[in-house]
C-alpha cells in the first residue's frame, strides 16, 4: 500500500489489515457485474458481547444470508492474523443503491441481534479507476 499513489499523496488512511475469506464458492472473476446495479462493501466488526449474541442469532443469519445469496460477490468471516479470532463479517454485495445496501445489512440477524459495533458501507466499482 506504501507504494500507492494515491497512498503517497496522503489520500488514503493507514490501512488496517485484517484477514478476510469468502465463504462464497464462485470467485468474483466467475460473473460479470450488472451495469443497472451498484456494488458495496459492508464492513461489519463485532463488539464485546458478539461471540454470545452470534450464537443466539446464528440460524436466522444462515436464513437470511440464503434468501439474499444472489446480491453477494463475496460474504465472510474477519478473522484475526492468526486466523481463529472472528474480528467480524465483510460482505461485497451487488444492489440497486446505498439504501438498499443499508436496508440489506440492516435486515441482516445479527445486525439486529446487536452483534455488530461498527458497521462500514462503502461504495465499491469492480476493476474501475477512479477517474
Amino acid at each position: 500500500m506504501a507504494g500507492d499513489g494515491f497512498a503517497q499523496a496522503g489520500m488514503l488512511q493507514p490501512p488496517q489489515i485484517i484477514r478476510f475469506i469468502s465463504s462464497k464458492r464462485l470467485t468474483q472473476a466467475d460473473r460479470e457485474p450488472d451495469p443497472d446495479l451498484q456494488m458495496f462493501v459492508c464492513e461489519c466488526l463485532d463488539g464485546p458481547d458478539a461471540p454470545a449474541l452470534r450464537k443466539q442469532s446464528a440460524a436466522a443469519h444462515h436464513t437470511y444470508q440464503g434468501s439474499i445469496i444472489d446480491r453477494y460477490v463475496a460474504h465472510g468471516p474477519l478473522r484475526s492474523d492468526d486466523g481463529e479470532t472472528l474480528l467480524g463479517s465483510l460482505f461485497i454485495i451487488e444492489i440497486a443503491d446505498r439504501a438498499a445496501a443499508e436496508a440489506l445489512v440492516g435486515n441482516e440477524p445479527m445486525t439486529k441481534a446487536g452483534v455488530f459495533s461498527e458497521i462500514n458501507i462503502f461504495r465499491w466499482r469492480y476493476g474501475k479507476a477512479l477517474a
